[in-house]
């Protein structure tokens, strides 16, 4: 185990603090000029590609998220609004755990239309929302110490930031700012790891698994193993174990994989409207390694179960078989 202390949460992450803050810049400029949406464009794009993203993981740090919105902000004809600029100084602004997620919490204030709250923005910012309100105070201290940890390169700390935008020089913050909690506890060598990201992130890699085939580079390996490390109960995982073993004529890895998923796949264990497309992939490993008999056992209880649950595509899908 590294030195770095890890935590899971569900959504909230750093750079989906940094994501908030630049939703409420949009936000407040839509609502002060109404001349403005079409030169924010690029901004409203940017913000959509990147809470839609569910191939990158892990999350871009804080100076690849400022590099691109530099980018953004030198192709918008809209030269009062740096976005990049604005970023940074609302980060510097937060310097206590009850800022951090005040600044989270407030964000409802733009919800008086339904269309904005309904929208792919709004939903998002729900999302966080309702996650902060059900921290506790230990995963808001972890929160906190990993924002400082992501924001130390660049957030100055010699000036006060103001609503305005800086535009002199970023300096990191000192060890020593970081809350007590932290320092007792060796924390500030903090990562989250978002459970969200990491199942979308799985589910990615098995679409494109099922779609082209094919082994899987050594950096999407390395990612997860790292996923697998530090939240084992994604079932996606064991999954995508299970056809890597698959692909290799590994029955016995291929089988021990495959009970894993199963054991972790249903959200809810009463609910076994799930149980038939295990039992589809039992016979598809049956079938790959010859065992007839077992691969028919197999496809008769999927259809059983296809049938209890009227589950009318699995079951034609079952009886072709």
């Amino acid at each position: 185990m590294d030195s770095v202390f890890v935590a899971k949460t569900s959504m909230l992450t750093p750079h989906k603090i940094s994501l908030l803050i630049l939703i409420e810049a949009y936000w407040e400029i839509i609502e002060t000029d109404s001349t403005t949406p079409e030169k924010l464009e690029p901004l409203l794009f940017f913000l959509i590609e990147k809470i839609s993203d569910d191939q990158r993981f892990p999350e871009p740090t804080l100076t690849e998220l400022s590099e691109e919105l530099s980018k953004i902000s030198d192709n918008t004809d809209n030269t009062t609004n740096n976005f990049n600029d604005i970023l940074l100084a609302k980060l510097a602004g937060i310097v206590t755990p009850h800022e951090l997620t005040f600044s989270i919490k407030e964000m409802k204030r733009f919800f008086t239309r339904d269309a904005r709250k309904y929208s792919l923005l709004g939903v998002f910012v729900r999302r966080c929302i309702l996650e902060m309100n059900k921290l506790m105070f230990d995963n808001i201290s972890r929160l906190y110490n990993a924002f400082i940890e992501y924001r130390e390169i660049m957030v100055k700390r010699e000036v006060k930031p103001s609503k305005t935008c800086m535009k002199d020089g970023y300096a990191p913050l000192k060890v020593s700012e970081m809350t007590e909690l932290a320092q007792r506890f060796h924390m500030h060598k903090q990562e989250l790891i978002p459970k969200n990201d990491a199942e979308s992130f799985s589910h990615y890699v098995i679409t494109q698994l099922r779609k082209y085939g094919g082994v899987l580079p050594l950096e999407i390996e390395k990612k997860l193993r790292k996923i697998h490390d530090r939240i084992p109960e994604i079932s996606s995982i064991y999954y995508i174990e299970f056809i890597k073993y698959m692909q290799t004529g590994e029955y016995e890895g291929a089988l021990v994989n495959f009970y894993k998923y199963s054991n972790f796949c249903p959200d809810d264990p009463e609910n076994r409207s799930w149980y038939q497309y295990v039992l589809l992939n039992l016979v598809v490993l049956h079938a790959k390694f010859g065992h007839k008999e077992q691969a028919i056992l197999a496809i008769r209880e999927a259809i059983e179960m296809a049938r209890e649950n009227n589950d009318q595509e699995c079951l034609r899908f079952a009886l072709r078989q």
